[in-house]
């Protein structure tokens, strides 16, 4: 939530850090941009600074609270499949898929339904 915060409504310290990354949080429009986007961008940007530079940088953007859940998100947003999406991309669509009407999770609403028991659980 920090992180999201932080990033939607940055500080000019972080305006100025992330800028020298070449990572824009917002679109053309003003929009903020997707986080996994916004991720894969300051991933990149992070990886031609040096490791002391980076520790420094994620801290300045994350905070102390959130610096370990915001590298491992870097970390999984840089991770890109076979199919081009980042490992956060793909785990978010294999989400969306399980809860919507051709899901996973719709076909197992739908077998608990059914037989003797789920009849008398509807009644």
């Amino acid at each position: 939530n920090n992180m999201m915060l932080r990033l939607a409504a940055p500080t000019s310290a972080i305006k100025t850090q992330l800028k020298e990354m070449g990572v824009s949080t917002v679109d053309s429009q003003g929009k903020m941009r997707g986080l996994t986007d916004i991720l894969g961008q300051l991933g990149k940007g992070l990886n031609d600074l040096p490791q002391g530079k980076q520790l420094a940088v994620l801290n300045e953007v994350f905070g102390k609270r959130a610096i370990a859940g915001g590298g491992e998100l870097l970390t999984q947003a840089l991770k890109i499949g076979s199919d081009g999406k980042n490992a956060i991309q793909a785990y978010t669509e294999s989400l969306e898929a399980a809860s919507d009407g051709a899901g996973k999770a719709a076909d197992m609403a739908k077998t608990m339904r059914s037989g003797a028991q789920g009849a008398i659980d509807s009644l």
